[in-house]
């Protein structure tokens, strides 16, 4: 038979019990209750998890699991999350202390993004060596960009340098050269570079940037191009882009910005 705990007052058969000693058995029997934590053996058995109901509100100080915990409901935690063993997030939150981050796909950010160092840009760009081209109301096959926009709320930023030349001079026309999207003007507002030549100045052709900003296109793949428009209230004109012997550098760059 298993060893049975000793008694609080001892007392053999026929003995009798004073009022002193029976007080003594109720006192030692309360703490024992009171304090006994169930850890097994003389301390009181082991409570099975089973025996709590499961719509029962547990209040516990510390909780140590030695297998997997499942949490069907939401987890709230009023103090600090200790995570210990989760090697991949662990991994990452390391690697964001690091002096180098790569991200294997893309990461959007809400706010603001404060940069103590160089920011590097990735612009995509077309450039060349000429050649000169002439077109009247139309577009120039040689100055094209095929450019690959990840959302449809961003804009994008296109910068032109090329040396420009109205070969209509003798008129005194007005010229005009236009960056489009897709053979279309920019939906919010066109990008266009006026120019106006005395008849009396001939020859005149000029380096010359321009800059401007489409919203309103939509994600995907689109062709940026430069056109030789017509200025409203006047004829198309013989426009020219580059230099005779094609050494004159054109560049044709966007860049998807956020305004």
């Amino acid at each position: 038979m298993a060893d049975r705990p000793d008694a609080y007052v001892r007392k053999d058969p026929g003995d009798i019990i004073r009022s002193g000693d029976w007080n003594e058995l109720q006192i030692r029997a309360r703490e024992e209750l009171r304090n006994h934590q169930h850890t097994g053996g003389g301390d009181g058995a082991l409570i099975l998890g089973t025996g709590i109901a499961t719509d029962a509100d547990l209040s516990i100080k510390t909780l140590a699991t030695s297998g997997n915990t499942t949490v069907n409901g939401d987890l709230k935690v009023n103090g600090k999350v200790i995570l210990d063993g989760v090697d991949d997030l662990l991994a990452r939150f390391k690697a964001m202390q690091s002096d180098t981050v790569n991200f294997a796909k893309d990461v959007r950010i809400g706010g603001s993004l404060d940069v103590k160092g160089p920011l590097i840009r990735k612009v995509q760009i077309a450039t060349g060596l000429g050649p000169i081209e002439c077109t009247s109301n139309g577009p120039f096959k040689t100055r094209v960009l095929t450019f690959s926009k990840l959302y449809a709320e961003t804009a994008i930023r296109i910068a032109y340098c090329d040396i420009l030349y109205n070969g209509s001079y003798s008129n005194g026309q007005y010229a005009r050269w236009e960056i489009r999207i897709d053979g279309n003007p920019a939906p919010n507002h066109p990008i266009v570079l006026d120019q106006y030549q005395y008849p009396s100045v001939s020859n005149l052709a000029l380096p010359t940037t321009l800059l401007g900003y489409a919203r309103g296109i939509g994600a995907g793949t689109h062709v940026i191009g430069i056109w030789s428009g017509v200025f409203p209230g006047h004829s198309a004109l013989n426009l020219y882009v580059g230099w005779p012997g094609g050494q004159s550098r054109w560049t044709l760059e966007a860049e998807e910005v956020w305004l």
